[in-house]
């Protein structure tokens, strides 16, 4: 996981000092896992904008995984007096929005959720281990 705010984004170039590529290459050059960049057989596939993180993203891919029907008796608290036995849940869409990023390295998230019905505390829950993912605490 990489925290992209004090960069200037991923790509190296010769106008960008602070990348995170850049960073990248001088560390297994220091440590000599590699010789150079040229030498390194390496190209990048995706790139990260200035002051974007790994949060929201992993955060984002975690919530997909959320979608369609499952059991998620897991994510709830039960409550045996409102006679819940069934604990299949639709969700239908899972997205995550950037809301708010300061320059002190804090950034603010919205999570939208749409599904059919939720259990009792699932919401809150499913938040939970989303962040958890983007902490990088779960997989």
């Amino acid at each position: 996981m990489y925290l992209g705010h004090d960069y200037t984004g991923y790509a190296g170039t010769e106008e960008a000092e602070h990348t995170i590529e850049r960073e990248l290459f001088e560390a297994l050059i220091k440590c000599k896992l590699i010789e150079s960049k040229e030498s390194a057989c390496y190209s990048r596939c995706g790139r990260t904008d200035k002051g974007v993180s790994a949060f929201g993203q992993l955060m984002e891919e975690a919530g997909k995984k959320l979608i369609g029907e499952y059991d998620f008796r897991n994510f709830s608290k039960f409550n045996v007096k409102n006679g819940i036995t069934n604990y299949v849940r639709k969700i239908m869409e899972v997205e995550v929005k950037t809301l708010d990023e300061t320059d002190d390295g804090f950034t603010m998230y919205e999570l939208t959720i749409v599904g059919r019905a939720f259990l009792w505390h699932q919401i809150r829950s499913i938040f939970s281990v989303l962040f958890l993912v983007g902490k990088g605490k779960e997989s």
